[in-house]
């Protein structure tokens, strides 16, 4: 008695199939239209624009699902009128990009940080003034006019507290928005969440990628034909 091994899913064959002008045409743009589907933005939920003061005690905006969040406030004289919100990201889903969407206020410098726990270490951020302050929260920036319209996950990530890189995980993390001065701030973020590449889905960039360096390949071999 024999065993039929099972049929791969994409075997050589169908990959040379494939490389075909008219059939790859076809095939990128059905994996063009997949792709769309996949990484397409919706809105989320919209908060604020009144938060806590208290950084024990932060605003709970809960689990943020899928999409864009949009978080507006208005800070100033801090500690007296900080922002300090709280929310979770669940299993399967990370914070992927943070887009300072507005910015209004004669001050043209604000803080923003965020800490991988429920609470804040901290009503107030003066840098250099408390040693270790730094390793006390998981990150943080200074942001303003400049970054309206781009994504400063990066630079919270980089710039104070312990630092990170790429995307937030799962989990639950406190945010503190912080104006020194004493003109109001107005803010807006976009906090966008998705879902985690699935190892299916970095298997078929990768065959999109082959077969794409193999319709080169032959197109160079007819050209020198």
């Amino acid at each position: 008695m024999f065993c039929r091994m099972p049929r791969p899913l994409f075997s050589l064959a169908v990959i040379v199939e494939m490389t075909h002008p008219k059939p790859l045409v076809l095939w990128l743009t059905c994996f063009a239209v997949f792709c769309m589907g996949m990484t397409s933005v919706h809105a989320a939920a919209t908060f604020g624009p009144n938060f806590s003061n208290d950084n024990t005690s932060p605003t709970d905006l809960g689990v943020l699902m899928p999409g864009v969040s949009t978080v507006s406030g208005v800070v100033d004289n801090a500690p007296i009128n900080s922002d300090f919100f709280t929310f979770q990201i669940a299993p399967g889903q990370e914070l992927s990009g943070w887009d300072l969407l507005s910015y209004q206020s004669a001050d043209n410098i604000a803080f923003v940080a965020i800490n991988d726990a429920a609470t804040f270490p901290f009503s107030i951020l003066g840098f250099g003034t408390t040693p270790g302050q730094e390793a006390q929260f998981l990150g943080g920036s200074t942001f303003g006019p400049g970054n309206v319209n781009s994504d400063i996950l990066p630079l919270i990530g980089s710039i104070a507290g312990r630092r990170f890189t790429g995307p937030l995980g799962a989990g639950t993390y406190t945010v503190m928005v912080q104006q020194l001065g004493g003109d109001a701030t107005n803010y807006s973020f976009g906090l966008n969440v998705t879902a985690v590449p699935e190892p299916s889905t970095v298997f078929a960039l990768a065959l999109a990628a082959l077969v794409f360096v193999v319709y080169l390949q032959r197109r160079r071999g007819v050209a020198i034909q």
